[in-house]
């Protein structure tokens, strides 16, 4: 917090790939930008709602648990296991989504466009050769992904517009 200024973000090549997730936000900000974000986002992140994270992060735990003690050994992906429970608690905390909810969407979208990033950072010639598989399926779940979350954003001012006509 107080000495941001002397560590610098490699943004062209670090999170270069990751943008399309990432955006311009408080990730890759610097300076200004970073400071205001940061304050922003400390009004939003209050003490009592930080405090809500173990109820929903424990849960999420425990079903990761029964689900790698149902799976054979042979066939667990523990990184793919993780990132699924982190998508799980991220999309309950910021979007109320249920388990269930978040993986029928997250896995089947965000993954593949991690898949690709991770990929181009090893192999930056990708992001040159959009005919390329992952490349597609990068762009068709960025798309799908945006889509979504607008839809789902839509349709909560939706219900929150309904809602307040309602109490009137």
């Amino acid at each position: 917090k107080t000495k941001q200024r002397i560590y610098r973000k490699d943004v062209a090549n670090s999170y270069h790939h990751f943008l399309c997730l990432l955006g311009t936000g408080l990730v890759v900000s610097e300076d200004e930008k970073w400071r205001k974000g940061r304050i922003f986002l400390t009004h939003g992140l209050r003490y009592d709602l930080v405090e809500v994270v173990p109820s929903v992060a424990y849960p999420a735990v425990g079903r990761m648990i029964e689900m790698v003690k149902a799976m054979p050994r042979s066939g667990i992906d523990m990184a793919e296991t993780f990132r699924c429970v982190l998508l799980q608690i991220i999309a309950d905390l910021i979007i109320s989504f249920s388990p269930e909810e978040s993986d029928a969407l997250f896995p089947r979208m965000y993954l593949p466009i991690v898949t690709e990033a991770n990929r181009r950072v090893w192999a930056p010639w990708r992001e040159y050769m959009p005919w390329l598989e992952g490349c597609q399926q990068q762009k068709r779940c960025l798309d799908e992904l945006n889509g979504a979350l607008v839809q789902v954003i839509r349709n909560r001012v939706t219900l929150r517009a309904n809602e307040a006509a309602s109490k009137q």
